[in-house]
């Protein structure tokens, strides 16, 4: 994206923006026939100064806020007279070890890893699940040891519960010592050279050797969450209650205390049609791919109903849940009944914002036409 600002203002002055679809290398005809508005694959928008910006962070909108546009009259509704997500649920990034395992620049760097026969791929603090290490380990040290997750494993209302990885989950709050953690010490001191040179570590930072550099708070992998993948084509957020761990390319969406919005209610709505469009065009995206991280998910407006009103909904999501817990399910090829149920969600938040028929016939259209170009594009 091109981005030039002139100083002051001028009402009167418009923001001549446009959307370029082509995809390929572009050659000077293209590049002229785009500048000089004659392409066929490029969307052009004359937006007023006052419809260009949105919200505190003043984002760029390409195509404009104003309602003049039907699908901007649409984003309105949701937005009008709504607390964002982050007054109810807390947003935060999975895990970070800065050495989750061996690569090729830590083999040119440190002679020692060489020395100890250490190939590309060998496992510091994230291991393969039939790493050596983990049938050595006594009962003291297995404690540390938790499942992993990636984004990859997160699909709509579903997500992966038999790990292939496991992280060694050690904090700055854990103390090890050769006489009870005899093997993850031997194991670590291995990698030494790798992990004492991480941003943070100890002697000039606050992080112990033997630790992860950002643990995170880990009550968010062991209570209720709502995930999602840092960056995904579609709206996937799934739920899960039990231990479930994850690295800095997932997104974790826990309850605040004291708060009357319902995990299950929120996951529905996330999981919409009418959201993914909210996403697509007023959160953040890189190409083609949405990105879902804290501060875009935080500033998604989260329509406020009592708990009897949320009752609907989630009972809906349950049943849905339910469908997706069982042993044979394939979330690359839901049932029937889950696309129903869908569905009936789709519809029960188009009433939620009082939508029109219109409207609704507009977004599902749009849905259709996108699910069409991201095929295309894939």
């Amino acid at each position: 994206m091109i981005t030039i600002f002139s100083k002051g203002k001028d009402k009167n002055i418009k923001s001549q923006n446009l959307i370029v679809d082509k995809k390929g290398t572009a050659d000077e005809t293209s590049l002229r026939d785009i500048l000089f508005q004659q392409s066929k694959d490029t969307k052009y928008f004359s937006i007023n100064q006052n419809n260009l910006y949105d919200g505190e962070e003043n984002y760029i909108r390409i195509s404009g806020t104003g309602n003049g546009d039907p699908i901007n009259k649409i984003l309105s509704k949701i937005s009008k007279d709504n607390n964002v997500l982050g007054t109810y649920f807390s947003v935060h990034q999975g895990l970070k070890s800065n050495a989750d395992s061996v690569t090729n620049s830590h083999l040119k760097k440190y002679d020692s890893l060489k020395i100890n026969g250490i190939k590309k791929g060998d496992g510091i603090f994230v291991l393969e699940e039939n790493d050596q290490l983990l049938e050595k380990l006594n009962e003291d040290e297995r404690k540390f040891v938790k499942p992993l997750f990636k984004n990859s494993d997160i699909y709509k209302y579903f997500a992966q519960s038999d790990p292939k990885y496991y992280v060694l989950f050690i904090t700055k709050d854990h103390y090890l010592n050769d006489k009870v953690h005899p093997n993850l010490i031997e194991h670590f001191e291995k990698y030494k050279d790798v992990i004492k040179n991480r941003a943070e570590v100890e002697p000039n930072g606050n992080i112990p050797l033997y630790a992860l550099t950002r643990p995170r708070n880990p009550k968010m992998y062991i209570s209720e969450k709502i995930i999602a993948p840092y960056k995904s084509r579609s709206n996937l957020f799934a739920f899960q209650k039990s231990d479930w761990y994850a690295s800095g390319d997932v997104y974790f969406i826990v309850k605040k205390s004291n708060q009357s919005l319902d995990l299950k209610y929120l996951l529905g709505i996330l999981n919409s049609k009418l959201y993914y469009l909210w996403l697509l065009k007023r959160g953040k995206r890189k190409g083609d791919l949405l990105e879902l991280y804290q501060k875009p998910l935080s500033e998604v407006p989260i329509k406020v109903v009592s708990l009897n009103e949320q009752v609907q909904l989630i009972d809906l999501v349950e049943q849905i849940l339910n469908i997706t817990s069982a042993d044979n399910y394939d979330p690359q090829n839901p049932p029937i009944e889950q696309v129903n149920l869908e569905k009936k969600i789709n519809q029960m938040v188009y009433k939620l914002y009082e939508l029109t028929e219109e409207e609704i016939k507009l977004i599902e259209n749009t849905s259709k036409w996108i699910v069409r170009s991201l095929q295309l594009s894939l």
